[in-house]
């Protein structure tokens, strides 16, 4: 029996926190700038999700261990010795994150401000998030804690935001996607769209721009546009994940293909082709944009307009609902279970493939959280 595995869909009472993954069936493919050989991907195995900094990659395995390469100059690709049960990374300017399993937060590498220093209270983490100077962890029960600089207010959240289900973090400015998707930001941002923003379902944010994602499958963008990073192409549909990067932005589409736009060499990046789709890049289960270099995480499980994204998430107060795009002779079934170290998943009723987008839902859950994932199998 081959299967396949996403391992986890994160919900707190309205918290989300997704990844879609492969393990052993994926590859990462890196392009644009290749300071310190930020290109050379090869050989790299088991990998479940990337992320970019300013000049470095890093890729989490399947066996819950970082691999960083790039730059280092502040030791940031050299996770620390004995970081183990890492289910998330994040790569900021010059730092970075990894969520462990037990809610667990640890950083390296430059710590200016203090921000790979993870404050003693931050436990119960599902998502993690990491800017220029600052770092962002999102609790299960919907608050965000951030710590490194916060002069201007990067790091600053109400007391009465408590339904966070997604954060994200830029230059100096924070991002967070609350469970009535609507999005709400703190720091050196513009925050006079936000009041038109509804129906949002995913968010990025870059040097100094942010992208979010609505549930229609198109994107908004606004900040910075010193690279044409914000002029989302006429007529782009059917996205189901976003990136940014310091001037260049990238989406996913339903399909495993990618569109790109900004970069152009005119502000403060220049254009190495980190917004253009490269050779070889097919299948594509995430994307994610670094300084001036862009990665994908490629899998070849079902093949091309069958890959396993997960994307349109919905939470009402008694259902939760995910789409997948799905394949002929596959079985694809949500398993949950209360608390991620739990040991027991819980096992929903399968759904069969039928080459198109199908909905996986738990109709009554009755806890006040549940950890989710996809099962694909046959």
């Amino acid at each position: 029996m081959r299967k396949t595995l996403f391992p986890i869909i994160a919900f707190s009472i309205a918290v989300a926190f997704f990844r879609p993954s492969f393990g052993a069936q994926t590859s990462v493919l890196v392009w644009g700038d290749n300071t310190g050989g930020l290109t050379n991907s090869s050989g790299l195995t088991n990998i479940t999700a990337v992320s970019a900094g300013s000049q470095f990659c890093l890729a989490l395995k399947d066996n819950g261990t970082v691999v960083g390469w790039g730059v280092n100059s502040y030791g940031q690709t050299n996770p620390p010795v004995g970081l183990s049960n890492a289910v998330a990374i994040a790569a900021g300017d010059d730092h970075c994150l990894a969520l462990r399993a037990d809610g667990s937060v640890v950083g390296w590498g430059d710590n200016y401000r203090g921000k790979a220093t993870v404050p003693a209270d931050v436990t119960n983490a599902i998502a993690i998030a990491a800017g220029l100077d600052h770092s962002l962890a999102l609790r299960d029960n919907g608050q965000v804690v951030g710590w490194g600089w916060g002069s201007l207010g990067e790091t600053n959240f109400p007391p009465d935001l408590t339904n966070a289900v997604a954060i994200s973090a830029g230059g100096y400015f924070s991002i967070v996607l609350r469970a009535d998707k609507t999005v709400f930001a703190t720091g050196r941002i513009s925050t006079n769209i936000l009041p038109t923003l509804t129906n949002i379902v995913g968010i990025a944010c870059g040097y100094g721009h942010v992208l979010v994602l609505r549930n229609d499958g198109k994107v908004t963008a606004w900040g910075m546009n010193d690279s044409g990073q914000t002029n989302v192409p006429q007529g782009l549909s059917n996205v189901v994940a976003i990136a940014a990067g310091a001037g260049h932005s990238l989406a996913l589409k339903n399909d495993g293909t990618m569109v790109g736009w900004g970069a152009s060499g005119q502000g403060q990046t220049f254009n190495f082709g980190q917004a253009s789709t490269p050779p070889g890049l097919s299948n594509a289960v995430q994307l994610v944009a670094g300084w001036d270099h862009s990665m994908a995480l490629m899998g070849d499980v079902l093949g091309p307009l069958q890959s396993p994204q997960l994307f349109s998430p919905v939470l009402f107060a008694n259902s939760f609902g995910v789409c997948t795009p799905t394949a002929m002779g596959w079985n694809y079934r949500l398993d949950y279970r209360g608390a991620l170290t739990d040991n027991t998943w819980m096992m929903l009723p399968p759904m069969p493939g039928n080459g198109g987008v199908r909905t996986l839902s738990d109709k009554s859950p009755s806890d006040t959280q549940r950890f989710y994932r996809v099962r694909v199998y046959r």
